[in-house]
């Protein structure tokens, strides 16, 4: 491979520049952020325009000091092509050249300085500082030698800009217009996970949580050149959400290990417990107390929901002198409340909702009352960013928020009036492109915006099944690097296994594979959730639809049918699971105000409630004999498993475990449900038996950054199919104008 001049060497092709000395893409002036390693894989080719480069040779340059499977280079091209916005089925940049390698194909400017590039220099701590460099399209690929007066006026003209932008009332200071990115910063360069940033009431520091201890603790670092990161919290209980008090003395944090709300000077000392459960904290403006989630935190992953149905809102004294009060109430409004901000005057509190389906806006007062939504159902129903909106936090005066949009492919902007709602559509700050971005945080001056920039990488796993205690080691049989890959399901006859593959903010692509991972394909052009087998092997049950409705459709295995069956006749339905004999249609439905399982008749009709549950009982699983019902129970900020009888009845929970158990499947025997599990930090495939309550743990995975998801059992009773998922990041600062 060429040697790379990082000092000096900026390469630019259509709308994107590539700055080696930086580290940093940019798109029309905007940053696309990158992991390290797909960021040396866009270097490795941007080098050499035109030319095949090998896969051996780009493993060598990227990896050179550790050995990788061939997979890895597949996933981060797979993510540097979205990060370029190509599809692999039609390249614009990247050509797979079969057997080979592949070809950078964009004609290449590479634009050598003499002095300081348009780039600031990076400050050598894992901080780098990237201005918006000047773009020449469509020029030949050369070297150019530009004069030091260039750079210059090119500063001057910055400069020039930023000012008349200040005297026109452009440049964001908490107003109504929308804000633009002017420069990026990556913050850490943990090749972990550093996420839950939180900016320090002055703006001189950031506070976040990072897993490069081993567990996830606290730490801290001053936002100057040279810094280093001060470790706050050790002891390895897993600690995160970072929130500084208004007067910079204390930092609030969640403690998944021990559980609750806890305070510790911002210095570092001994942390002091304030709540036995709970998340997510946030201060009230004067200091005096401290706003939070009931639901803890289930997983760090880039689309995870801030909280599920049935948790609400609650303060609680930050001195620890009273008990938490609740200010919000169960299903009002629907889905599970979470992530609130404080308002800057302290008079209300705004906050997403949440379930599987959506994450919607609302704020209420400080005590509880005056619940609005920030958007109102018409923009719900008219544009899909407002269905998907989370993390939001308020401007600093209050007149505007800031939110994470699209499952966080992006951070938007929408002013609001006194009573906390929106005036006007929501405007993009910018797009996350290859990651994703959350948990949001202004600098009190409105001017930065810090972010977690998340790569979760899913992927469908195998594992053949011995003694049903455990199962053999894990086999990956899909390679995507840039989408979800989810909710398996085998044929009756143990041959193929049924998917669902989606990207976030896209329609899901229904897809099937033979049971050995082989032969992947798509059938035809069919967009939906949740497909199933209907008992005869020949047809595929999906549903499709989003927060304001369901439909049911069916397709033929071979993709040569497709045709809807009925429509559900109201709102908020999902998760529709074919019975046994493929007669009816199990689904979850709010119909009820909480969560519950109701069935329908495949040919449509009155749905029947078959549980009645006040908090949750929902994700419906019917045993292969078509006699029992798997139902997933939730208790607080617990879930379990539990059955009942297929035609309704009394509801036995299994499970008593505290953490997740998410049902999914059942075993060849009806007796025993498979489920993914969290026990303590970490996800695993689990069992439990109908009869005896007996659990296995069928995995052994440990990686605190990883989940698993939608396990799924052959009927021939030798192999299980799950998602298996794991989360990569770093903290990014933007500078708004």
């Amino acid at each position: 491979m060429p040697a790379i001049n990082e000092n000096t060497s900026v390469y630019r092709f259509d709308d994107f520049v590539v700055d080696a000395r930086t580290r940093v893409l940019l798109r029309d002036g905007q940053p696309v952020p990158l992991t390290p390693r797909v960021f040396d894989t866009l270097l490795a080719l941007v080098v050499r325009p035109g030319e095949t480069i090998t896969k051996d040779e780009l493993m060598n340059s990227i990896w050179a000091d550790s050995f990788v499977e061939e997979a890895n280079l597949t996933q981060n091209v797979a993510v540097l092509r979205k990060a370029l916005g190509e599809d692999s089925r039609r390249p614009r940049y990247i050509v797979t050249i079969p057997g080979k390698g592949y070809r950078f194909t964009p004609e290449v400017v590479e634009d050598s300085l003499e002095t300081e590039n348009v780039a600031a220099e990076g400050n050598g701590s894992g901080t780098t500082d990237a201005i918006v460099p000047e773009h020449s399209a469509g020029a030949p690929r050369t070297k150019v030698r530009r004069k030091v007066w260039m750079v210059l006026a090119t500063a001057v003209l910055l400069i020039a800009l930023s000012a008349a932008a200040i005297f026109s009332g452009v440049l964001f200071l908490g107003g109504a217009s929308a804000p633009s990115v002017a420069r990026a910063r990556q913050i850490t360069s943990f090749a972990g996970l550093d996420l839950y940033p939180a900016f320090s009431p002055a703006g001189h520091a950031v506070a976040f949580t990072s897993n490069k201890s081993g567990s996830f603790e606290i730490y801290t670092k001053q936002l100057v050149q040279g810094a280093q990161e001060i470790q706050l919290t050790s002891g390895g209980m897993n600690n995160f959400q970072p929130a500084y008090s208004p007067d910079s003395s204390r930092l609030a944090f969640y403690s998944a290990s021990r559980g609750g709300i806890w305070v510790i000077p911002a210095s570092g000392g001994v942390p002091k417990r304030l709540t036995d459960f709970g998340s997510n904290p946030t201060w009230s403006p004067d200091g005096s107390a401290i706003a939070f989630q009931s639901d803890p935190l289930n997983d760090f992953s880039a689309s995870v929901r801030n909280a599920m149905p049935p948790s609400t809102l609650w303060v609680v004294a930050a001195d620890g002198t009273s008990t938490p009060q609740q200010i919000t109430q169960v299903g009002n409004p629907p889905g599970g409340h979470g992530a609130p901000d404080w308002s800057p005057d302290g008079k209300r509190i705004v906050f997403d909702s949440n379930d599987w389906s959506a994450s919607g806006l609302w704020s209420v007062a400080a005590d509880g009352s005056d619940l609005r939504m920030v958007f109102d159902k018409e923009a719900y129903e008219g544009g899909r960013q407002s269905v998907t909106a989370s993390d939001a936090i308020f401007a600093p005066d209050g007149k505007a928020i800031f939110f994470v949009g699209d499952v966080g492919q992006s951070i938007q902007f929408v002013p609001i009036d006194s009573d906390g709602r929106a005036v006007g559509s929501p405007s993009k700050v910018f797009d996350a492109s290859a990651t994703r971005a959350r948990h949001i945080s202004l600098s009190p001056d409105g001017k930065q915006l810090i972010y977690s920039a998340i790569n979760t990488t899913s992927n469908l796993f195998l594992s053949d099944v011995g003694d049903a205690r455990q199962m053999s080691e894990p086999k990956q049989v899909t390679m995507n690097a840039d989408s979800r890959v989810v909710s398996p399901s085998f044929s009756p006859d143990g041959g193929t296994i049924v998917y669902q593959e989606y990207n976030a903010g896209s329609a899901p692509n229904i897809r099937l594979m033979d049971a050995d991972g082989r032969n992947q394909r798509q059938i035809g052009t069919v967009l939906g959730f949740n497909p199933w087998w209907f008992p005869s092997g020949d047809r595929i049950g999906f549903s499709t639809g989003g927060i304001w409705g369901s439909e049911y459709w069916f397709v033929a295995a071979d993709g040569s049918v497709e045709r809807k069956l009925f429509s559900f006749d109201e709102t908020d339905v999902y998760n529709g699971r074919l019975s046994a004999d493929g007669k009816s249609v199990l689904f979850n439905s709010k119909r009820s105000g909480t969560i519950n399982i109701w069935q329908v008749s495949i040919e449509g009709g009155e749905p029947k409630q078959l549980t009645f549950d006040p908090e949750m009982a929902g994700f419906p699983a019917m045993s292969r004999d078509g006699k029992w019902i798997a139902v997933q129970l939730k208790r607080g900020g617990d879930t379990h498993v539990a059955v009942m009888p297929a035609e309704g009845g009394e509801v036995v929970q299994l499970t008593n475990e505290p953490g997740q158990s998410w049902v999914y499947d059942w075993a060849p025997d009806n007796d025993r449900i498979l489920f993914a599990g969290r026990r303590g930090s970490n996800w695993n495939i689990y069992s439990v038996s109908r009869t005896t309550r007996e659990v296995r743990q069928l995995t052994n995975f440990s990686k605190l950054t990883a989940y698993v998801r939608y396990p799924a059992w052959s009927p021939l009773g030798d192999k299980i199919a799950y998602e298996y998922a794991e989360s990569t990041g770093n903290i990014w600062m933007v500078e708004l104008k």
